[in-house]
């Protein structure tokens, strides 16, 4: 496979570079002392030391004998104070481009994040970002991550409430899944939707009783809106790329994911490359039926590598590739959109009874979409979070495969079904037998677990993003946040991982709770699994990049519910420091 290929070329490379007998001939550039170095190799080993040279990793063993072999006078010596180093974090899925979309709207998350808690404390946030802008008559106001799951009295923001507050003005909000809006009547408006405007296939326009617009729009009707909500000049999107970096860097991500990225987003991606702005590697998936557009205007084989073939086998800067591509099966569970073969315990997004949810398209346009996708060799991630949506996914892969007498295992496709939310034990038996990957989800087990529970029920709440089941049946699953769905932060990633305890404190799934160490490798070397880079990055050996983040304590040692007040002190890319604490 073209990707697979590039990326074991690297690493052999790289390999090049390994192993110290006695002293070295040419001192480290840094070493890192005085804490836990989490190797996250094939032995779990916790080492004293590492030493990096030029990007690279040399060394990992005792403090005294790396000090013996490869300090010299130049060498930074980099005091853990009692913390951790670990691989840097190497992202499953999340939106990286999109973050850049978050730019300049308001922050509607509720607590733990945020402060939403009610459609008055929403209305109140969008008239202070109204005033500190001071909003001109139909000017747009738009906000993100709001989430009805954190109203307390149970009233949901909708077309009329923010009527009350902006009568004039078209709003906008980004609903926390990413799969919907919330838009009032002047953004309606805006937007060319009325009564009369027939919903398109895989998609929720909301309505009352009455038949009156809620302002609600979901899945495929969401489209109408995006030229509005992701409307950023060309000039603004290389400091908003470096923006969204930070963000990344910040939380100890050295490897940042695009999982469904649009040309825009690709051809931002690849600029931003060239132009050397980019400090992290970054791996996008772009929207399957974009592949004849893509393919128009790209060479995919050399864009499946990093800087697009261009550079060295050992060239060490950061920078853009194209990973496969991505499909679209069904929706969201707390916005009642995603597909299940049994129905929801409450009505739909609009009032729907025995509702099931909603898939994007049917089983013989999914099937094509694997087929457009592994035609061109290129892997598949495919969103699908209901069990009726995986069912899907899998008879995609099954009908490729069926199509063209290819066995089980054939071909190293690391197929990764994206999110897995409810994945049944006969689903997981399926994805053993075509060695795909599960890219879990466990922030859902805290944000949304409530609301879960209240509509599919405890039984199957409880199994959701199942980590434990997947390592013990010896599948390599990852961990996400699906950014901006729910915060970047890894370390409150792992925090779920490990308690899987809901906002209202509920343990969801205690058998489904995975060890701290097995929570790290989820978001380190399995992550670089699921790319097919493991041989390069995801864990502290020698011969891989230094791909590296320090925390002010040690993960292993304190208490789970501590888990989460752990900071990233430091990020390192391939031996440069891209983010500092404060």
């Amino acid at each position: 496979m073209v990707f697979l290929r590039a990326m074991v070329a690297g690493a052999v490379a790289l390999g090049l570079v390994a192993g110290c007998g006695g002293v070295a001939e040419r001192p480290a550039d840094t070493l890192y002392l005085n804490g836990a170095v989490i190797t996250v190799d094939a032995q779990r080993t916790v080492a004293e030391a590492a030493a990096v040279r030029d990007g690279v990793i040399v060394a990992v063993g005792s403090a005294d004998q790396l000090q013996a072999d490869w300090q010299g006078e130049q060498t930074a010596l980099v005091d853990l104070n009692g913390g951790a180093l670990l691989p840097g974090f190497v992202d499953p899925h999340s939106h990286f481009f999109m973050g850049t979309n978050i730019v300049g709207k308001v922050d509607l998350q509720g607590p733990p994040i945020g402060s939403i808690q009610s459609v008055a404390d929403v209305q109140q946030a969008l008239l202070a970002e109204a005033d500190s802008r001071d909003l001109a008559a139909g000017e747009w106001l738009m906000g993100w991550g709001y989430d009805e799951n954190n109203m307390v009295d149970g009233v949901w923001v909708d077309r009329f409430n923010l009527d009350e507050a902006f009568p004039d003005n078209p709003v906008g909000l980004f609903h926390v899944s990413g799969h919907g809006a919330i838009l009032n009547s002047a953004a309606l408006a805006a937007i060319g939707i009325s009564e009369e405007t027939p919903v398109p296939a895989g998609g929720v326009i909301g309505r009352r009783s009455d038949g009156q617009l809620t302002g609600w729009l979901m899945e495929t009707a969401l489209y109408a809106v995006y030229p509005v909500m992701f409307n950023s000049s060309d000039e603004a999107i290389p400091g908003l790329i470096r923006g969204i970096q930070q963000l990344y860097a910040a939380s100890g991500i050295t490897t940042a994911h695009e999982g469904a990225a649009d040309m825009k987003a690709m051809q931002a991606l690849q600029q931003a490359d060239a132009a050397g702005d980019l400090v992290m590697d970054v791996i996008a998936y772009p929207q399957s039926h974009l592949l004849d557009q893509l393919a128009e205007q790209y060479d995919l084989a050399a864009l499946g590598s990093y800087h697009g073939g261009r550079e060295a086998a050992v060239e060490l800067a950061p920078g853009f590739r194209l990973g496969g591509c991505k499909i679209v099966s069904d929706g969201s569970p707390q916005a009642r959109t995603a597909l299940f073969t049994a129905p929801y315990l409450v009505p739909g997004p609009s009032g729907e009874h025995d509702w099931h949810g909603t898939a994007l398209m049917d089983q013989q346009q999914l099937n094509q979409q694997f087929a457009n996708c592994y035609d061109r060799d290129l892997q598949v991630i495919i969103h699908a979070n209901g069990d009726g949506a995986i069912d899907m996914a899998i008879a995609g892969h099954q009908a490729y495969l069926a199509a063209n007498g290819e066995q089980p295992g054939a071909v190293d496709r690391r197929t990764t079904i994206i999110h897995s939310q409810f994945v049944r034990q006969d689903q997981l038996d399926s994805y053993q037998r075509y060695a795909m990957v599960p890219a879990l989800f466990t922030q859902h087990t805290f944000f949304f677990a409530d609301a879960h529970i209240r509509q599919r029920g405890m039984e199957q709440a409880s199994f959701m993003s199942p980590l434990r089941r997947a390592i013990d049946m010896g599948l390599r699953p990852t961990n996400h946040t699906d950014f901006m769905v729910t915060p970047l932060n890894q370390m409150f990633l792992i925090w779920t991982a490990v308690n899987r305890i809901s906002r209202e404190g509920v343990v969801i799934g205690e058998d489904q709770r995975i060890s701290v160490m097995e929570a790290i490798a989820a978001q380190t070397i399995n992550g670089a699994y699921q790319h097919f880079e493991e041989d390069r990055k995801g864990s502290i050996e020698v011969g891989k990049l230094a791909d590296l983040v320090v925390l002010d304590n040690n993960p292993l040692s304190v208490e789970p519910m501590a888990l989460r007040d752990i900071k990233v002190n430091q990020t390192i890319k391939a031996g440069k420091v891209i983010y500092t604490r404060q």
